[in-house]
């Protein structure tokens, strides 16, 4: 392929004849950066036994989410012991790449309530110490880029035992635009998207704890202590059909269905099936499923693969799996069923029948048994479309985060390579 003129081909893909190549050791070469330093190894790493309520934040590599450090699930040590240690003092500004276990999570530090965080050996801090020449956030940005990352992986092996050591980063391949101007409008753009990003997640988050609070109260069928004025709780096995249908021994065996498995369900979200043929189908492919039914994850149930079936979709078939519960017209509501399958009121029945077992799973018996709380069938119906309207609500906002997320990846491929430039 032909090369666009003021292009040239590198080992990290086409980029512009007036951008470098370097690498890690060359940024510090050139002073750019100071050595890249992770935290303490040996008997000085601090243990469990050393973390207090308060005191300086101890960052390990699955402390870094979304581009954000979470100090509110973070370890902390006391000044004392981390004046103690030799390395790994982190401050504002720093541009923090996880590099063992975890490979490739970044972040910057932001403003600190502390002097200074401290990192484990999971974590390497890159300090620009001449921001006249490098943006720290165009750093930030392409060590997230699509190229960086596919090195970082290669670099590190791969798998939970992954693992990029401070000697080996320093090879690492940078590409840096001629100008810190340039550097900046690349930064400014795509940490655009990422406030964009970052400000609708937030609000998913506020959006789902919202309806958690309506679902508790919704779905709640006692008031001071008592059952409320015209609610029942009944066994679940009393008031649905649980299993109703399934393949017997007799079936086609060119029969071709679309079989839903428990990989395929997310949280409440049925995320796609495949297409099956009986004679070859996993075995345990035998639970017939129609529209309005309500796909209930026996296997790890604390997983809530759990599902309603809104669709009329033909020739479909779950797994045993899943317990199918087919409502009764006029005496339970699909999506209200479905409902309190996320609500503590059966939430706590599940874990209590999961204490002190060996394997974690429940049976279409236990589900039958299950206590559930039920309004008359019109109430059930309100309850449901409040919380419906909710999830339709937050869905909106996912697809409009997954998409954003598309477009950011699209700026980074163009912005970061240099495909289209900004200055």
């Amino acid at each position: 392929m032909e090369l666009r003129e003021g292009y040239k081909q590198t080992e990290v893909g086409v980029i512009p004849e007036d951008w470098e190549l370097i690498k890690v050791k060359d940024l510090v070469e050139r002073e750019y950066i100071d050595k890249p330093l992770d935290g303490n190894h040996g008997d000085i790493h601090p243990k469990k036994s050393d973390f207090v309520d308060v005191g300086i934040p101890f960052v390990m590599a699955n402390d870094i989410k979304d581009g954000n450090i979470d100090f509110g699930n973070c370890s902390f040590i006391t000044i004392k012991q981390a004046n103690t240690l030799q390395k790994g003092f982190s401050v504002t500004g720093d541009v923090l790449l996880t590099h063992k276990g975890t490979v490739g999570r970044t972040t910057i530090v932001d403003k600190l309530s502390t002097p200074f965080i401290m990192l484990t050996p999971q974590v390497t801090y890159y300090r620009v110490i001449n921001p006249e020449f490098l943006d720290n956030r165009y750093l930030r940005q392409y060590f997230d880029g699509y190229k960086f990352q596919t090195f970082l992986k290669n670099y590190s092996g791969g798998g939970t035992r992954a693992y990029i050591g401070i000697i080996k980063q320093a090879d690492l391949p940078i590409v840096l635009p001629p100008s810190k101007t340039e550097q900046t409008a690349i930064a400014n753009a795509l940490s655009d998207a990422d406030a964009l990003i970052q400000s609708l997640t937030r609000l998913i988050a506020k959006k789902r704890q919202i309806k958690q609070g309506a679902m508790q109260t919704l779905l709640n069928p006692y008031e001071n202590g008592s059952l409320k004025t015209g609610w029942v709780v009944k066994k679940l096995g009393d008031v649905t059909d649980i299993d109703p249908e399934n393949l017997g021994g007799g079936v086609n065996p060119n029969y071709q269905f679309k079989y839903i498995s428990l990989e395929d369900v997310d949280r409440g979200v049925l995320r796609t099936y495949s297409e099956q043929v009986f004679e070859t189908a996993p075995s345990r492919a035998r639970r017939v499923v129609k529209k309005g039914d309500v796909l209930i994850g026996t296997v790890r149930p604390n997983l809530q693969s759990h599902c309603l079936i809104v669709d009329d979709i033909k020739d479909l078939i779950c797994s045993t799996g899943f317990a199918v519960v087919r409502c009764r017209d006029d005496i339970t509501d699909p999506q209200y069923i479905f409902s309190l399958f996320f609500a503590r009121f059966v939430e706590k029945q599940i874990q209590t029948l999961l204490t002190g077992s060996n394997y974690p799973a429940i049976n279409s018996r236990d589900v039958r048994s299950l206590m559930v709380p039920l309004p008359k069938f019109s109430d059930q119906t309100r309850i449901a479309t409040i919380l419906s309207d909710m999830d339709t609500d937050i869905a909106a906002l996912e697809t409009k985060l997954a998409k954003t997320q598309q477009i950011k990846q699209g700026m980074m491929q163009n912005l970061l390579t240099g495909r289209i430039r900004l200055v």
